[in-house]
């Protein structure tokens, strides 16, 4: 596997691992904060499918890192779908730090799989996987 996928892979489970920290995070928050203060029902589903949506973004993105480490190229698509969904939605709730991290821990992977060397690597991984399925074999979860 080259570095630059590794790289990726590293980039995304650290992006992961941030968000699931500030996911725990928000849910502590709105825990503590939620017997002290009167929140509208409206405001607490908000919170909820926001803190839904974010566990569910996560588990999608942990997928598509262990995919692109297996060298399943269609990954690559999938990642850049998520990650233009996911700076929009950044986009219309406006930048902060935090946001600004999280989407510098997006962009990166991205441009990163799609350079020459990840190409090669997929290109390879792709080719060896055809070849096993045709004569019977398969070849990693992906078959």
């Amino acid at each position: 596997m080259p570095t630059v996928v590794n790289v990726a892979f590293w980039i995304l489970v650290v992006g992961s691992a941030l968000t699931a920290v500030l996911l725990i995070l928000s849910a502590l928050g709105l825990a503590a904060v939620r017997p002290a203060v009167a929140l509208p029902a409206g405001a607490m589903a908000a919170v909820a499918v926001t803190l839904v949506g974010g566990g569910i973004g996560l588990l999608i993105r942990i997928g598509i890192a262990v995919m692109l480490r297996r060298g399943y190229g269609p990954a690559r698509i999938f990642l850049t779908v998520v990650s233009v969904y996911s700076l929009g939605l950044t986009a219309l709730h406006g930048f902060d730090p935090i946001s600004v991290v999280q989407v510098v821990l997006v962009v990166i992977p991205v441009i990163l799989v799609w350079l020459p060397a990840s190409h090669r690597y997929f290109h390879t991984v792709g080719e060896a996987r055809r070849q096993a399925k045709a004569s019977g074999m398969t070849v990693g979860f992906l078959g």
